[in-house]
């Protein structure tokens, strides 16, 4: 079943996808071709000779428009398409090249790569249209074989590929720059451990059963190196309401093998969708983060994932070491006071020794307390003598 999607109201132009429903739900990677020609029999060769057509494990997914405006609206409802197959000539003689400027310029679309398939080369002359536009190619439709219209599509479809890759790759980055910052602002272990579990899931996207563990010891300062006593410290999903719990207590056999491989083994592990982050600090304690539903996870995310724990071993050992700071000085603070109140009691003995000798000596020559001036002899003043 075909669907047709009606771009407006006052657009009697419809749009054929020629993905079939339950093909839709099955294969849902795909590569988003539209081809955009106001004679329908080019977009039924078009169908044709690329209906076998498969680039990197994934097929086609056809999105028809007949005219320049149609297109407009369904670069609006697929930014994803990957390629456009652009006749020059439709509702007027440029068309077809006002189209690519409305892309390029106006939705600031630099992804998608269009090839341009025009029936009149004299109208737009290849060179010109090269040189001004920003196309990917230009071909005549005589020709464009089945083979080279395979080639084409092929090379147009690989540098989509890799264009996507680099702005992932940047994004990604971007959102460890974003995060970074934040990890370094908490001032507790346990506020630090959250956010962790929270950044991890955003930079990938994820949303799924997590939990992050350590020993029970790590917050009390004492290494352990048995993972039996490693307690859940944060969890979202399922894990949410583990905290505080051990994790043997929680997870079954089966995963708790795993966990202690990557524990043992010092590594980030992947099992089929399940993720396995081993964190180690230079303060030798370690903690495991572990994703449950990460199947989609690839080389690009695997990659983000080592930069992103690299920077979180520094603020955590950061972190770590401004908390040792804030103990010593509390316990710095805490000795001085003591010696202080110690020595001030000393003094303050044996200046009361002193007041009851010049007393009796005070006595013994005749003198009572206002003369000598001994009642303002206490501690923390000067006898008026």
């Amino acid at each position: 079943m075909k669907k047709l999607i009606k771009m407006s109201d006052d657009d009697d132009e419809l749009l054929f996808s020629e993905q079939q429903e339950e093909e839709i739900l099955e294969q849902r990677d795909v590569w988003k071709v539209m081809i955009v020609d106001d004679e329908s029999s080019v977009h039924d060769v078009t169908k044709l000779a690329l209906q076998e057509f498969s680039y990197a494990g994934k097929k086609l997914e056809f999105i028809h428009a007949f005219s320049a405006q149609t297109a407009k609206h369904a670069m609006t409802a697929h930014p994803d398409i990957a390629v456009i197959l652009l006749d020059v000539v439709m509702e007027n003689e440029q068309a077809g090249l006002e189209l690519v400027k409305y892309i390029r310029d106006e939705q600031q679309n630099r992804f998608v790569r269009i090839i341009l398939r025009t029936g009149q080369p004299g109208q737009a002359p290849e060179r010109q249209v090269i040189l001004d536009y920003d196309v990917d190619d230009y071909k005549e439709k005589t020709e464009l074989t089945a083979n080279k219209l395979f080639t084409t599509l092929v090379t147009a479809l690989r540098t989509y590929q890799d264009m996507m890759t680099i702005n992932r790759n940047r994004l990604g980055l971007k959102k460890i720059i974003d995060a970074t910052p934040s990890l370094f602002k908490f001032q507790s272990i346990e506020k630090f451990i959250s956010g962790l579990l929270e950044q991890i899931l955003s930079i990938l996207n994820l949303d799924c059963n997590a939990f992050y563990c350590h020993t029970c010891e790590v917050i009390n300062k004492e290494s352990d190196d048995n993972l039996d006593k490693h307690i859940i410290a944060a969890g979202t999903g399922y894990y949410e309401d583990k905290v505080n719990k051990y994790v043997k207590e929680v997870v079954d056999e089966s995963l708790l093998a795993r966990l202690r491989l990557a524990y043992q083994t010092n590594q980030t592990l992947y099992f089929d969708d399940e993720c396995v982050i081993n964190l180690r600090h230079a303060n030798n304690y370690e903690s495991i983060v572990y994703l449950k539903g990460a199947a989609h996870l690839d080389e690009i995310d695997k990659q983000l994932i080592e930069t992103f724990c690299a920077n979180v071993a520094i603020a955590y050992d950061n972190l770590f070491l401004n908390q040792e700071m804030i103990h010593t000085e509390k316990k710095l603070i805490e000795l001085l006071h003591s010696a202080t109140e110690k020595d001030a009691t000393e003094k303050e003995q044996h200046l009361t020794q002193i007041t009851e000798y010049l007393q009796l000596l005070c006595k013994k020559y005749g003198l009572n307390e206002q003369s000598s001036g001994l009642q303002s002899f206490s501690f923390g003043k000067t006898p008026k003598l």
